[in-house]
């Protein structure tokens, strides 16, 4: 399957210590309450009131054998970024192999070290800043309490 990136375009991301997004922020306080009382959880919080105002930007993935990510759950504006429902897809299939590599090693690595991590993307084309957004990676349980899946937010600054 083709990819769903253009490939004309350059993606730069910087690892950013602290959100600067309201939604990657609120997304991270209501993860960290949920952490003291044994973690986030789909089904239980996602979805929940509590990040309603995110729900639109965020993703769920499960972690797969091949290193790659399955899409559980996408919000509306990756449908709309996409063009197309999201949902079902992996990961690989949303951005050509370059672009690809940086949502899988940081994805991998909060999923080892339970760390959340924020990313401050910009989308060149042509030179010029085409879009900037804040992804916030997160380790959140699956339905069963055991198992670790990814919870991300994508959030665009307007």
């Amino acid at each position: 399957m083709p990819s769903l990136e253009a490939s004309s375009r350059v993606l730069r991301y910087a690892h950013v210590p602290t959100p600067t997004h309201p939604d990657s922020q609120n997304l991270l306080t209501v993860w960290r309450a949920r952490e003291e009382d044994g973690g986030m959880t789909v089904g239980r919080d996602v979805p929940s009131r509590a990040i309603a105002a995110q729900l639109h930007s965020i993703m769920v993935t499960e972690p797969l054998a091949d290193g790659d990510f399955h899409i559980r759950i996408a919000g509306s504006a990756l449908r709309r970024r996409y063009g197309q429902e999201v949902t079902a897809l992996r990961l690989s299939d949303l951005f050509e192999r370059p672009h690809h590599e940086p949502h899988r090693r940081h994805s991998r690595a909060v999923l080892e070290t339970g760390k959340p991590c924020f990313l401050d993307v910009k989308e060149y084309e042509l030179g010029q800043v085409r879009s900037h957004s804040e992804i916030a990676v997160l380790r959140i349980f699956a339905p069963d309490r055991t198992t670790h899946w990814i919870l991300a937010g994508i959030f665009y600054f307007d």
